[in-house]
Parts: C-alpha cells; structure tokens; sequence
C-alpha cells in the first residue's frame, strides 16, 4: 500500500514513515524545507 506523510521531515513523522517503511509499505514523504522563518523566532 502506498502512504503520503506529510510533515515528513518531522520527528513524529519521519519515524512514522520509517515503521511503514519498515512494514514493507511504499512511502512518500512531503514537506517544506523553506528557511523563511529564523530558527530564534520559532
């Protein structure tokens, strides 16, 4: 089965994409990598 995680790059999610993985399901991980925002503000 094929599962779209997004947020993938995440903690929680990323994990969650490595156990389906793991399962032996196809994975497909979305997020925004975008540096827009400043580490400090977050």
């Amino acid at each position: 089965m094929d599962h779209l995680v997004t947020g993938g790059a995440g903690f929680i999610r990323s994990h969650a994409g490595e156990q389906l993985h793991g399962a032996g399901h196809a994975v497909w991980a979305f997020d925004d990598l975008n540096p827009f925002y400043d580490p400090a503000v977050k």
